[in-house]
C-alpha cells in the first residue's frame, strides 16, 4: 500500500489534543532540565569561582539528565503509541480490508470502461460496414450507454476520494484519529455518524 509520509503538521492536524499532549510533555522536559539538581546554577556558580573542573562536570550531569529525560520521553511516546495501536487494531484491519476492496473495484471498473469503449468502437464500425446511417445505429442502440460509462467513472471518483481518507487514517500513527474515516463506508464502525447524519 502506497501512502505519503506523514509530517508533524499532518499530526497536529489529525489529532490536535495528543499532538498538543506531546508538544507540551517536551516543553516540560526542556524545562526540567535546565532546572533538574541545580545543575545549570552549580554551573554558574563554577564560572564565578573560575573552577573549569566544576563547570565540566556541571556539564556532563546536565548532559545526563537530559538523556535520561530524552530516553524516558521517547518510551512514553513508544508505550502511547502501541497502545493505541492495540486498541485501534480492529479498526486498522478494516481500513486496509476496504482499502485493498476499493483498488480491485478501481481497477474492475476501468477495464469495464476501457471494455465498453472498444466495444461500442467495434459495434460502430460493424454497423456502418453494412451501410447503416448514425441516426440508425442511435435508434438500435449500442453496448454500454454513456449515462453507464459516467457512472462507472463517478463511482471510481467516490472510491478514489474514499481511498484517501483511509489512506491518511493508516498513515496517522500513532495516532490513527477515527474523525478521518468521516464520510468512508468505514464510518459506522468507527463509532461516527453515518455520512448523510454528519452532511445534515
Amino acid at each position: 500500500m502506497k501512502t505519503n509520509a506523514t509530517t508533524t503538521n499532518d499530526l497536529l492536524l489529525a489529532a490536535p489534543r495528543e499532538a498538543w499532549k506531546l508538544a507540551e510533555r517536551c516543553a516540560h522536559q526542556k524545562i526540567d532540565n535546565l532546572t533538574r539538581n541545580g545543575t545549570f546554577a552549580a554551573m554558574a556558580e563554577a564560572v564565578r569561582h573560575d573552577d573549569p573542573a566544576a563547570y565540566l562536570e556541571g556539564v556532563l550531569s546536565g548532559l545526563k539528565a537530559d538523556g535520561v529525560a530524552k530516553a524516558a520521553l521517547r518510551a512514553e511516546f513508544e508505550a502511547h503509541g502501541k497502545a493505541v495501536k492495540a486498541e485501534s487494531a480492529a479498526m486498522i484491519h478494516l481500513a486496509g480490508k476496504r482499502h485493498f476492496e476499493i483498488v480491485e473495484t478501481i481497477a474492475g471498473l476501468r477495464g469495464k470502461i476501457r471494455s465498453a469503449d472498444g466495444l461500442r468502437e467495434a459495434a460502430i464500425k460493424q454497423y456502418r460496414d453494412v451501410g447503416l446511417t448514425y441516426d440508425q445505429i442511435g435508434q438500435i442502440g449500442l453496448p454500454h450507454s454513456p449515462e453507464e460509462i459516467a457512472a462507472w467513472r463517478a463511482e471510481i471518483e467516490t472510491l478514489t476520494a474514499e481511498s484517501t481518507r483511509i489512506d491518511a487514517y493508516l498513515a496517522a500513527w500513532p495516532f490513527h484519529d477515527p474523525r478521518l474515516l468521516e464520510g468512508t463506508t468505514l464510518s459506522a464502525a468507527a463509532g461516527l455518524a453515518e455520512p448523510e447524519a454528519i452532511a445534515a
